[in-house]
């Protein structure tokens, strides 16, 4: 008889580099119609929040210049770009960045991607 594993489909999934973050294709199925994100910090929880940049919202001029992040869509991911932004993450959770994957949820009432730096991905042996 088989034991049937689970598989990672509809996992969302961020992997922290020192210079990007890169979604896999189910987190990143939120980004698909924006070319800017807006990403937030919450130091007490250890927790990252990407919200996706709508037209309406560039045109209002809610967010500014400087709190934008360009983010490339690629064929089944989405990554941001940003090497003082990964810096800032790893001094949070003090400890370099290199491929650590962690779980990240959609909350649809505020609209945004959170990564949850508490909740690292462990690679199963």
């Amino acid at each position: 008889m088989f034991t049937w594993i689970d598989g990672n489909v509809n996992t969302l999934i961020a992997t922290l580099n020192p210079n990007s973050i890169i979604l896999n294709q189910k987190a990143a199925s939120y980004f698909c119609d924006v070319r800017f994100v807006s990403v937030g910090l919450d130091s007490e929880k250890n927790l990252v929040a990407i919200h996706p940049v709508t037209k309406q919202e560039l045109d209002l001029s809610i967010f500014t210049p400087q709190q934008l992040h360009k983010i490339s869509i690629g064929n089944g991911y989405a990554k941001v770009s940003n090497t003082s932004l990964n810096t800032m993450i790893a001094n949070q959770i003090n400890r370099e960045l290199n491929n650590v994957k962690f779980n990240c949820y959609f909350d649809e009432k505020s609209k945004h991607l959170i990564i949850d730096l508490n909740q690292e991905v462990k690679k199963e042996n």
